[in-house]
């Protein structure tokens, strides 16, 4: 596992398809393995930073961590970055419950602008809980254009061009996730 942890400063992309690529790492060419990483570095840390703030270091090693204790699960070798990105995706999961569950601390409610009651305090934090696990629960392609839009303050058609998708179809997975969620903290 020490071979697969690297600087990505160093990328360089290799010539080799994923599937060739993860046959000869899964067969202990480390070579390789350090060739997948540096491929798919960088993808995993654009996933992360989109859903985490501060450093997610740690969160790109725990995917490749699994990823390596895994990878006998992996059946169609061609489709390594939908695997590896599907670890990720758990492994934002993880983090999202384990933030959830933590007990709050003063430093999650916001010093109030205006003199809100510690009764208004707890219901927005209430709300927010219930928000991050609502979000947990929508699809990623739904969540991404939420994120995008209300986190990153982006418009629809940047989202849209982030994706890679059609503006409208970026404002369809906006207003199908807005119904979704509301329906979830409506509760």
């Amino acid at each position: 596992m020490a071979d697969l942890i690297l600087d990505p400063s160093a990328l360089r992309v290799p010539l080799d398809d994923d599937g060739s690529l993860f046959l000869r790492w899964r067969s202990g060419d480390a070579v390789a393995g350090r060739d997948l990483v540096r491929r798919h570095h960088p993808k995993l840390a654009v996933y992360f930073r989109r859903r985490f703030t501060g450093d997610i270091g740690d969160l790109v090693q725990r995917t490749w961590l699994r990823l390596f204790e895994t990878q006998d699960r992996l059946q169609h070798e061609e489709r390594f970055g939908h695997y590896c990105l599907g670890i990720a995706r758990n492994v934002a999961l993880e983090e999202i419950r384990r933030r959830v569950r933590r007990a709050p601390s003063v430093d999650d409610f916001p010093v109030p602008s205006s003199a809100a009651s510690p009764d208004e305090l707890a219901v927005r934090h209430e709300t927010q809980l219930q928000l991050a696990v609502a979000l947990e629960q929508l699809g990623p392609e739904f969540a991404d254009v939420i994120r995008l839009f209300y986190y990153e303050h982006r418009r629809a058609p940047a989202v849209g061009r982030a994706l890679g998708i059609p503006e409208n179809t970026a404002r369809s997975r906006l207003r199908r996730a807005r119904l979704f969620l509301r329906a979830r903290i409506e509760r």
